[in-house]
């Protein structure tokens, strides 16, 4: 019921108001297939909103999963009239598969606006955003806190998404059973202010990336959110982040993705606070002038012009 009447809704948007074109951003194939019959039954263009590669992400393993994914990556992305990728990795996959249709790369997109708020520090804190299901790089943060930990005077905040209430005070506690203060803090299902404030509060910001297609392909929207706090970065050098960043000066890029590179990065930031502020500070305004959402609309509107 909820299809037909999603139907029944851009049929009815499109002959009272007109639709230009769907951006379609979903990894499952039958809803691939399901807006591909509404644009031929419609006459509405559709592009797909690429920002993962579905066949090489590692959580993804089972065998319908896997089925769904090949199909995805390697029949149904030809079906779009056109892309919007989200790296350079994924602008060169598009351009083998559809090379005669219209791609425009759209990178991360971030609200700066809303973090134009004062920091109301109490602590000193690392912050790292990820999912639950990313135990491997919650697990590296970790480590690398571990190093730079000392007297725990400096605190780690993690921001897990995907867990329940219950889960994420377990893990809590399992993962500060490892040091002597309790010093490391969880929050799950918080209100996107508190999000802000987080983000706008902490020592810097953490977000390592792995050597890996899926990494190396994708690019986190969270990176936008942690630059338009105006703190630093802290990041390893994988995609995107090559083509963006300068390290020691727009963040702190780990040359590898090692614990112990990565922690020599959060031991600057300990010890060079007048550094690590400068390097927040040209981080934002690099986001404001890459990834700040207003500065996308022209693009976006010749896109448009060339897709339909």
């Amino acid at each position: 019921m909820g299809m037909l009447g999603e139907f029944k809704f851009l049929k009815k948007h499109k002959e009272q108001e007109g639709i230009d074109l769907v951006i379609v951003s979903d990894m499952k194939v039958v809803h691939v297939l399901r807006y591909y019959l509404y644009s031929a039954i419609l006459k509405i263009p559709i592009a797909t909103n690429f920002v993962e590669m579905a066949s090489s992400m590692q959580h993804r393993t089972s065998t319908a999963i896997r089925i769904n994914d090949y199909i995805l990556d390697k029949w149904c992305i030809k079906l779009f009239d056109g892309a919007l990728p989200i790296s350079d990795r994924l602008m060169a996959y598009y351009a083998a598969v559809a090379p005669t249709k219209p791609r425009l790369k759209l990178p991360i997109l971030c609200d700066f606006k809303k973090f134009d708020i004062p920091a109301t520090k109490k602590e000193p804190y690392f912050l790292y955003c990820g999912s639950f299901r990313f135990k491997e790089v919650r697990d590296f943060i970790i480590q690398a806190y571990k190093l730079v930990a000392n007297d725990e005077k400096t605190k780690l905040y993690m921001i897990i998404s995907g867990g329940s209430k219950s889960e994420t005070a377990l893990l809590e506690q399992e993962l500060n059973s490892h040091f002597k203060s309790r010093p490391i803090k969880l929050f799950a299902n918080i209100p996107y202010a508190q999000l802000v404030q987080l983000n706008t509060n902490a020592l810097a910001l953490l977000i390592p990336l792995r050597p890996t297609v899926q990494d190396a392909s994708r690019f986190p929207h969270k990176i936008g959110e942690y630059l338009a706090s105006g703190n630093p970065v802290i990041t390893t050098n994988i995609g995107e982040v090559r083509t963006y960043f300068e390290d020691g000066n727009t963040a702190l890029v780990a040359d590898n993705y090692s614990i112990e590179s990565f922690a020599e990065k959060m031991k600057y930031v300990q010890e060079n606070p007048e550094r690590a502020a400068s390097i927040g500070s040209n981080g934002r305004a690099l986001g404001l002038k890459e990834f700040d959402f207003r500065t996308h609309g022209e693009p976006l509107k010749k896109f448009l012009r060339e897709i339909t």
